[in-house]
């Protein structure tokens, strides 16, 4: 009989207060966060009719940060790895991380709940990625001097140590490079929890990788919009050598002269301006 009071309890309230719901409008995590920077989460939310109980704050499944206005104390913080709460910056709708760390990084859940009896509860997430930029450029390595068609070509592309790593990319004379010429992406540690990442660059230079004699590769490191820079080795053709043949070193000689008998008629020329180019200062002492 009990029971059945209690269900009749329960609906009687279901349907004398239909519009009291926790209503969770929207939660505003940024996706990228630099290094030691403040970060502000936000749960914005309505409340239709009903009572708060609680606003709770999750990393990775871990409360962090609860707000329950009926209770003593009000705000609770509650010690969770890479999550530093700055007091003073936060209330029951917005919660002010400080002295972000590479492990700060993760997935954050704003959970919102209503007062007695129904407890409706609304709950979203986002994930939030701390940046530690690369300091450098990306750096190329195993470039040769010069190329020429059938060598072979063997370069890696280094950039970090960053977290998260940066995508990086490769370019042939400002095209993008055929995916069966790339190897990796292989990610390294380093210090601190930071990665650092290669992306290799094989294939056997022909011709028509060469414009104007050059041979152009270029590596782009970029993390999402927060970061972009490149390395470019532009390498050349040997001097004898162009992009289709070989050069025929000619004389500048025979363009000058047709026959053997145009060779001895210019050096007779010569040798008449030489005694000319004498003769006429000594002349011009003479009439002085």
């Amino acid at each position: 009989m009990e029971i059945y009071v209690s269900v009749f309890t329960f609906t009687l309230l279901a349907v004398l207060l239909p519009g009291s719901c926790v209503y969770l409008r929207q939660v505003i995590i940024p996706p990228y966060v630099l290094l030691g920077h403040e970060a502000k989460l936000s749960c914005v939310f309505e409340l239709r009719g009903d009572t708060l109980y609680s606003v709770k704050w999750y990393k990775s499944g871990q409360e962090f940060y609860r707000y329950t206005p009926g209770e003593m104390p009000m705000v609770q913080v509650f010690p969770v790895s890479g999550v530093y709460v700055d007091l003073s910056k936060s209330n029951v709708s917005v919660v002010t991380l400080t002295q972000t760390e590479i492990e700060t990084s993760g997935r954050y859940r704003c959970e919102v709940s209503g007062e007695a009896p129904f407890f409706d509860t609304k709950t979203h997430f986002k994930d939030m990625t701390i940046v530690s930029l690369p300091k450098t450029g990306p750096v190329i390595y195993g470039a040769r001097p010069s190329y020429k068609p059938g060598d072979k070509v063997s370069l890696i592309c280094s950039a970090g140590p960053s977290s998260p790593p940066p995508h990086l990319t490769w370019f042939i004379n400002g095209l993008h490079t055929n995916s069966s010429y790339i190897h990796g992406p292989y990610e390294f540690d380093a210090e601190h929890g930071l990665k650092r990442i290669e992306l290799g660059l094989e294939f056997t230079a022909e011709s028509r990788h060469f414009e104007d004699g050059e041979l152009k590769m270029k590596c782009t490191s970029s993390i999402d919009t927060l970061y972009w820079n490149s390395k470019e080795a532009v390498e050349e053709l040997p001097n004898e050598l162009d992009p289709l043949e070989p050069r025929k070193h000619q004389s500048r000689l025979p363009h000058m002269m047709g026959s053997t008998a145009d060779a001895d008629e210019l050096k007779l020329s010569l040798h008449l301006k030489s005694i000319l180019f004498v003769f006429i200062p000594i002349k011009c002492l003479f009439f002085h």
